[in-house]
């Protein structure tokens, strides 16, 4: 890897830093949890002196830096973040990103050509970017039982969508009505829902059993609630590939949209999986949308066999 020069340091850091200081400010002015509110004031407060000091070494290096675009952008989606999905998942995707800039500072500072008073200043700022992971990565334990709400919400949301495309894109052309499609699709979610409530009751009531045999921590998740969240999602899901039949869209045109409304969803669904398990967003969702629309092209290719083949219409 080639080194870095101090300016390309600076204008690179200084964006990070400008983008943190600003979505945690309109976090903390939000926020009516006291504690997490502190926490924000607190957060935003370093980055805002993590800020002066890069646009102090791009100055000393002859240059200004430069604003990160769009900001305004950042800042709505994560207000919206907080707002449709809550605190718990918030603080989680907080602290993602400050695991991700942390190492991305780690990874950079030994390669970049620092004097020595500015290479303390830097490993006095990864000391405090690692504090800030510490400190929401202790939030997010303690909230620990409702992120695994959130998770039964994304999967129970994720397997209506994907199951149910994959049914209707098939029933699509088969049916001679969009009431057809529609009126399978409903009664295909419905069982889905009763399977997956069940599913997840059992899941969660073995994991609870399986910790207290095994001396964890028994009754941490709520086998109700469990199997509430994934089932009245998991139906919401469904909703999404049968609602263009509802108003009366059919054949091709009907599973066009129906693919296009999920993939939509399905992005942001893969996206939330990918915070909450620590893993690539971009390839999260480029894996569930290959599988999701490939499942509903080989049921269309079904449908099409025997309408084609088999003389079969409903």
């Amino acid at each position: 890897m080639r080194e870095l020069s101090a300016l390309d340091f600076a204008m690179r850091f200084y964006k990070g830093e400008v983008s943190d200081n600003v979505v945690y400010a309109a976090l903390a002015r939000r926020e009516k949890n006291r504690d997490i509110r502190a926490i924000l004031v607190r957060l935003a407060r370093v980055e805002e002196g993590h800020k002066r000091a890069w646009r102090k070494l791009a100055e000393e290096q002859g240059s200004e830096p430069k604003e990160p675009s769009l900001l305004w952008l950042r800042v709505i989606f994560f207000v919206l973040i907080r707002k449709f999905f809550g605190i718990a998942f918030t603080v989680k995707l907080l602290e993602r990103n400050e695991a991700v800039g942390l190492a991305e500072y780690r990874s950079v500072v030994h390669r970049t050509a620092l004097s020595k008073k500015w290479l303390a200043i830097a490993d006095d700022v990864i000391k405090d970017e690692s504090e800030h992971e510490r400190l929401l990565l202790e939030k997010v334990e303690q909230f620990s039982s409702s992120l695994h709400h959130v998770s039964s919400i994304v999967f129970g949301l994720n397997d209506g969508i994907v199951e149910v495309l994959a049914a209707v894109a098939g029933l699509a052309i088969l049916a001679t009505t969009p009431t057809i499609v529609s009126i399978s699709g409903i009664i295909v979610a419905l069982s889905g829902t009763l399977s997956m409530t069940a599913g997840a009751y059992l899941s969660a009531k073995s994991q609870n059993i399986v910790e207290e045999g095994t001396g964890g921590s028994a009754g941490e998740v709520s086998p109700s609630k469990s199997a509430f969240y994934t089932g009245i999602f998991y139906f919401v899901g469904a909703l999404v590939p049968v609602s263009p039949f509802l108003f009366h869209l059919s054949g091709f045109v009907g599973i066009i949209v129906a693919v296009l409304l999920c993939s939509v969803v399905l992005s942001i669904v893969s996206f939330i999986i990918a915070t909450l398990g620590n893993s690539n967003a971009k390839k999260r969702i480029a894996e569930m949308l290959a599988i999701s629309i490939g499942a509903a092209i080989a049921t269309m290719l079904v449908g099409a066999f025997v309408r084609v083949y088999l003389k079969i219409t409903i």
